[in-house]
């Protein structure tokens, strides 16, 4: 069996899945495949964007402008999965993104629809005031990192099996036919 190891599920591992997952869809075999996704922090949301963290630590990047999914037009080999930037996802969860008017457009809508967060309440006060031209907290944009790396893994095929690695990776090795990596924990 294939099997792929990703070090750090944070951002960059969140778009690796997602690009898997669009390549092994147009792909015309389906052979049973194992991603290992290694990170000893919060998967999705590693331990930049933490969740827990204090929300006064803000982003450097505003809400509007902020997107893990891949954009229509996008120059690449595989087909585009069109998801709500970090502001677009906040009105989704307000409540006030379900409009003709809202600029949120309905592949969008059904994507958020087709994958509920869990409510956010320790979030809210932030979130009402939150304009795409705000800095959003580092914590929140966790949130929505562990959010986007949920939508990732249900775009992956069923013969795609997963195993979160709740620990550091320490050192690779050459294996006879593989590289083999070393855990912290064994």
């Amino acid at each position: 069996m294939v099997a792929i190891a990703i070090i750090g599920a944070g951002p960059r591992g969140i778009s690796i899945t997602e690009r898997i997952a669009a390549y092994l869809k147009q792909a015309e075999t389906h052979d049973p495949l194992t991603l290992h996704v290694i990170d000893a922090v919060e998967v999705g949301a590693g331990r930049v964007w933490d969740t827990s963290q204090t929300h006064t630590l803000c982003m450097n990047t505003l809400a509007g402008a902020v997107t893990l999914f891949t954009e229509p037009g996008a120059t690449l080999n595989a087909p585009v999965l069109e998801g709500p930037t970090m502001y677009e996802w906040i009105q989704l969860l307000r409540g006030d993104g379900n409009s003709d008017s809202d600029g949120v457009s309905e592949p969008k809508h059904a994507l958020f629809n087709a994958h509920l967060p869990a409510p956010l309440d320790q979030f809210a006060a932030e979130m009402r005031t939150t304009r795409p031209e705000s800095n959003p907290s580092r914590a929140l944009y966790g949130e929505y990192l562990r959010w986007v790396w949920e939508v990732a893994r249900a775009q992956l095929l069923a013969s795609v099996s997963i195993i979160e690695h709740h620990t550091q990776a320490v050192t690779m090795k050459k294996g006879p036919t593989t590289d083999l990596i070393e855990l912290s924990d064994g």
